[in-house]
C-alpha cells in the first residue's frame, strides 16, 4: 500500500541539518532472521516514508521502530 505525499507537505531533517521532502508513505515488509539464520520472521512496519533524496541506500529509523514496539540489539562483533 502506497500513498503519495504532495511535495513540500512533509519534510525530513537529516544529519547535516538540511531538509528533504518525503514523496509518499506506505507499509513495508521486513524479513528478519536470528544470528544463526535459523528462524525467519516477517514484520510489517506501517506508515514508512518514501524519501527519494536518501538515494539507493535505505534508511531505517531505530527510533521509529521503537515507537512500534520493535527493538534491535547491536553487538560489538557487528551482528544484530
Amino acid at each position: 500500500m502506497y500513498t503519495p505525499i504532495p511535495q513540500g507537505s512533509h519534510t525530513i531533517r537529516v544529519a547535516n541539518n538540511s531538509k528533504i521532502d518525503a514523496l509518499g508513505q506506505g507499509d513495508v515488509t521486513l524479513n528478519v532472521w536470528d544470528a544463526g539464520q535459523k528462524c525467519g520472521e516477517t514484520l510489517i512496519h506501517p506508515d514508512v516514508l518514501h524519501v527519494l533524496d536518501c538515494g539507493r541506500n535505505s534508511l531505517l529509523s531505530i527510533s521509529q521502530l521503537r515507537k512500534s514496539n520493535l527493538f534491535v540489539n547491536f553487538h560489538r562483533n557487528g551482528g544484530a
